[in-house]
């Protein structure tokens, strides 16, 4: 008489499939999750990548600072109100050096998924003003004439 293998018994491929499908069918989900929500932690910095410039690009044309600020969140916010799951909050930061003047954008969100995924990023945009920057080399051309004269 010969014996069958436990692979050949009636009912174990069904077993087998009971127990590793949970599994797979979870990790698979899990995987999809994190896809989604790198995918909207990118679009949400290319978003405020765009902002930035659209600032930026109003500022060279003329526009002052707090009204280029207020283009760009209009238009941040049209990019990312209405998308499901997602929800964000942008905010400013200005600080000045020596030469120049820099701008900080602070993006922070969440996506809900089945499980909720927070982030935050910033975007950063320093630009060197030309009378600044004119003014300022003016000044030490000066200091060092008079340093030579000495």
């Amino acid at each position: 008489m010969l014996r069958r293998s436990s692979r050949q018994l009636p009912g174990s491929v069904t077993v087998e499939m009971a127990l590793i499908f949970p599994l797979t069918l979870l990790i698979l989900v899990m995987l999809l999750e994190v896809g989604m929500a790198f995918g909207w932690r990118f679009y949400v910095h290319t978003v405020a990548e765009e902002g930035m410039m659209l600032c930026r690009m109003r500022e060279r044309e003329g526009a002052g600072r707090q009204e280029a600020i207020a283009e760009a969140d209009e238009y941040m916010l049209a990019k990312t109100t209405g998308r499901s799951g997602l929800s964000c909050e942008f905010s400013w930061s200005e600080s000045g050096s020596f030469l120049s003047d820099s701008l900080t954008l602070r993006a922070s969100g969440s996506c809900a998924g089945l499980l909720p995924v927070s982030f935050g990023m910033d975007v950063h945009s320093d630009a060197i003003d030309p009378v600044l920057f004119r003014d300022r080399v003016d000044l030490i051309t000066e200091l060092i004439q008079r340093m030579e004269k000495k």
